[in-house]
């Protein structure tokens, strides 16, 4: 009889802790946030790459001046964009950055762009630890590190600028980031 006491609590800890285990692997998807205003328990929180956002976190997106935002999560900066001068900006191959075959002089327009970027951003003449990748999002996608952490930013090419949008890496989901990106560009960028 002692046997099958202790085997009876045992089993139901074993389906008690595979029930747990069952209900912490789900998710519920709902819509995305209303432009201007994210809220993360609206939204997937399944984190991305450093993601460090929270169910009860809340961010803003105020508009600025000649279509740029700022993105703050309870009152501090994690986001925003601006524009950067850059004659012939719609003119650079972008693909050439990445091209094995490329020349120097190909990469060069996309070097000067990142350059410009960093310095606008960091100061005159930084150079981060940085990842430039291609991106479906935007004309090209660098990752820098800062003082701050972590940032990623989108670049997109119009005319004689490039509009940099940016985001504090683990501020936000990746979805509420494209949900900023998505309501939030100018809409010749969009």
């Amino acid at each position: 009889m002692k046997f099958h006491s202790l085997r009876l609590p045992a089993a139901l800890a074993c389906l008690l802790l595979a029930l747990a285990l069952c209900a912490c692997g789900q998710t519920q998807e709902t819509p995305p946030a209303p432009s201007g205003v994210g809220s993360a328990d609206q939204e997937d929180t399944t984190p991305s790459e450093g993601m460090t956002a929270t169910a009860s976190q809340d961010y803003q997106v105020t508009p600025g001046e000649d279509g740029t935002y700022t993105v703050t999560l309870d009152g501090a900066q994690v986001g925003g964009s601006a524009w950067i001068p850059c004659p012939g900006a719609d003119q650079v191959d972008f693909a050439a950055y990445f091209d094995g075959n490329a020349t120097s002089a190909d990469r060069e327009p996309v070097e000067e762009i990142l350059q410009a970027m960093w310095a606008q951003r960091l100061g005159p003449g930084a150079k981060p630890d940085h990842m430039a990748s291609n991106s479906t999002v935007a004309d090209l996608e660098d990752s820098i590190v800062t003082d701050q952490g972590g940032e990623t930013h989108y670049l997109f090419a119009e005319g004689d600028r490039v509009y940099d949008a940016w985001f504090q890496e683990g501020a936000l989901t990746g979805q509420q980031m494209q949900a900023v990106l998505d309501t939030s560009l100018p809409e010749n960028l969009a």
